[in-house]
């Protein structure tokens, strides 16, 4: 019986994984997307300038480069959780879901999967991939560390869509959240630039730390003797200093992402 039981919750899980996956990423997206990264990293690269070190060149690619991007990425997440959280609550087909043998806790994990982690892998295999091939003979130099400076690209990402599934399960429309969650990057994007105007220009501790939990590249850029931008002027760290920022995005990032986990398992109805 109790495997029996277990081959039902499996059988129920691959299911639900499977509805989602054919649903965000039906033949030709998954491939566009792909296309859409690869396309824009590659064509948007940095020539090597004379007087310019190439970490440097490095640095400006993975912030200018990176623009469009992230916006796909973001935007990906905020559709997929629309309709993948808020627009299944609305059709009622969350209420089927729960219906089924399985947690809560998988249906979310499942949800989180294919709505943020997915898109997330794409942006950063495709960077990883991309920055290899232009810019091998920094991947030479640095090994390592720039795995953490990809990451640190990639994962403002994380934040964004864990904010966006916060948001769904309280509104509860896929079209509202879908608008929400672009209304929500531009206020990110302005964000950023409050912050990091603020942290170049009048150099207080809170604003520097609170763009380099924001944007753990700045951090980075910080310690490799690029301010990426000139006219801001941002305090040295160490690579270790720079690597507690990013770990530091990312753990309120899975903060988030656990206490939304909590409300769904606890609290959420889907009415």
């Amino acid at each position: 019986m109790e495997v029996k039981a277990g081959y039902s919750r499996l059988k129920a899980l691959l299911e639900l994984l499977s509805i989602d996956l054919s649903s965000a990423y039906r033949f030709p997206m998954a491939e566009l997307y792909a296309a859409l990264y690869a396309f824009f990293l590659i064509v948007s690269a940095i020539p090597h300038i004379g007087g310019i070190g190439g970490m440097t060149i490095f640095l400006i690619y993975l912030y200018f480069s990176t623009v469009l991007p992230k916006f796909i990425t973001n935007i990906l997440m905020a559709k997929n959780i629309a309709f993948g959280f808020a627009g299944e609550v609305e059709k009622g087909l969350m209420q089927t879901y729960l219906t089924y043998p399985l947690k809560r806790l998988d249906i979310f994990i499942v949800k989180i999967l294919t709505c943020i982690l997915i898109p997330f892998t794409y942006f950063t295999l495709t960077l990883l991939l991309a920055s290899y091939l232009l810019y091998p003979e920094v991947f030479n130099l640095y090994g390592f560390q720039l795995l953490l400076l990809i990451l640190s690209v990639t994962g403002p990402c994380i934040l964004f869509g864990a904010i966006v599934v916060a948001a769904s399960l309280l509104i509860k429309r896929g079209g509202a959240s879908l608008g929400m969650g672009v209304a929500l990057y531009f206020a990110i994007a302005i964000l950023e630039i409050a912050m990091l105007y603020f942290a170049g220009t009048t150099r207080r501790y809170e604003y520097q730390v609170a763009l380099f939990i924001l944007e753990p590249l700045f951090a980075f850029a910080s310690h490799f003797g690029g301010s990426l931008l000139p006219f801001i002027h941002l305090p040295t760290l160490t690579f270790e200093e720079s690597a507690v920022y990013l770990i530091a995005h990312y753990a309120i990032s899975i903060g988030v992402l656990a206490a939304v986990a909590l409300h769904f398992i606890r609290r959420f109805e889907p009415t």
